[in-house]
């Protein structure tokens, strides 16, 4: 299912960070996690909002359907999660693990 579709956000719980989406062309409602949304900032939809959105078929919470990609409708999406491809300098660690030698 790679086409975008438009939808209403039906339920969104910012505590758990889901929510469904209904839409004419998907049979059933779909499944949301706020890593599938595609804002800057805080990841997070309102009930009543218009969405765009890519889904598969996917077993989720009693959902037949899942939601892959989903931002706010007429939003640019030009914007994306960082991609984590290298260390962060915000945290580092070290360990040094050193072996008593054998008696001889």
């Amino acid at each position: 299912m790679d086409s975008v579709e438009t939808g209403i956000v039906r339920e969104w719980r910012d505590a758990e960070g889901w929510g469904t989406i209904e839409c004419p062309n998907v049979p059933s409602h779909c499944w949301v996690h706020f890593s599938a949304v595609q804002v800057p900032g805080y990841r997070g939809l309102r009930p009543g909002q218009s969405v765009a959105f890519r889904y598969r078929a996917g077993d989720q919470d009693g959902y037949a359907f899942v939601a892959t990609e989903v931002w706010p409708e007429g939003a640019d999406r030009s914007w994306a999660p960082p991609s984590v491809s290298t260390p962060s300098a915000a945290h580092s660690s070290e360990l040094t693990i050193e072996f008593d030698k054998p008696d001889q």
